[in-house]
């Protein structure tokens, strides 16, 4: 049997290995042998049975799990890129393949693919062998790291599209907020220090006081554009000036968003 024993300072680490992994258990100073040798062989026997699992081939086992997974919502998605694996392992026996095979496959995807398509298929796979394993046997992807991905690029909605948003709102404070926001680019907080004494409407610039908030920001003045001076007189008008609940202008702006007519 591959097992070792290795005296530790406060004990013995057990050790063995099956089918390649290494499996390892720490037993106090003290402790008898017997209990040493019967963790040993149960490990054995749990692991060699467990195995058997892995005895087909990639592309039958590969089938097996998009069955058993039909009816996930994102079944299309993982339909592809389980695909992609059936056409790098095809034939060969599942419990044969590597670590070091899985991320080789990965590397020469990221070549020519986006970090977020290689992870994944990664994902995909690690998923593979926990439905058909589970989470008892030890998952070769595991050890084929990710690739680290960029920070997502800011999503914002084109000029034209606010514009119609605000034309079928109708007049309130939350949509001069709203204006003020998409106009100005000020945060809601902030917004919401702002005193009709900030505007100054003949320089067209408004004074917005520094927050606290994480790594903190200084006092400024921003110059305001045509369309940033009509959402402050909107402010006006409405008395919008002060404290305000953000998450309800947000989404009063998304629903009527969702109504807006192309």
């Amino acid at each position: 049997m591959p097992a070792h024993q290795t005296a530790t300072r406060s004990g013995v680490q057990a050790h063995i290995r099956i089918h390649g992994v290494l499996h390892r258990q720490h037993f106090r100073r003290g402790t008898p042998p017997a209990v040493i040798r019967a963790w040993l062989l149960a490990t054995e026997l749990r692991y060699r049975r467990l195995s058997t699992k892995r005895t087909g081939l990639f592309d039958d086992d590969a089938r097996a799990y998009l069955q058993a997974v039909a009816a996930m919502p994102t079944y299309a998605q993982r339909h592809l890129h389980v695909s992609e694996w059936i056409a790098v392992f095809g034939r060969l026996p599942r419990g044969l393949i590597t670590a070091d095979q899985i991320a080789a496959q990965l590397h020469a995807w990221r070549k020519t693919k986006a970090a977020a398509t290689v992870n994944k298929r990664r994902t995909a796979l690690m998923h593979l062998y926990t439905v058909l394993d589970g989470k008892a046997l030890p998952n070769p992807v595991k050890d084929a790291p990710k690739f680290p991905e960029p920070a997502p690029a800011p999503r914002a909605l084109p000029y034209a599209v606010i514009r119609q948003i605000f034309k079928v709102m109708p007049e309130s404070r939350s949509k001069a907020r709203l204006r003020v926001l998409a106009y100005t680019g000020i945060p809601p907080g902030q917004i919401a220090t702002i005193h009709p004494t900030d505007v100054d409407w003949r320089a067209r610039t408004v004074a917005v006081a520094g927050r606290q908030k994480g790594k903190g920001t200084r006092a400024r003045v921003v110059p305001l554009t045509a369309h940033a001076v009509a959402a402050f007189r909107a402010m006006q008008r409405t008395n919008a000036w002060g404290p305000c609940s953000s998450a309800g202008s947000f989404r009063s702006s998304v629903e009527v968003g969702r109504r807006c007519p192309s």
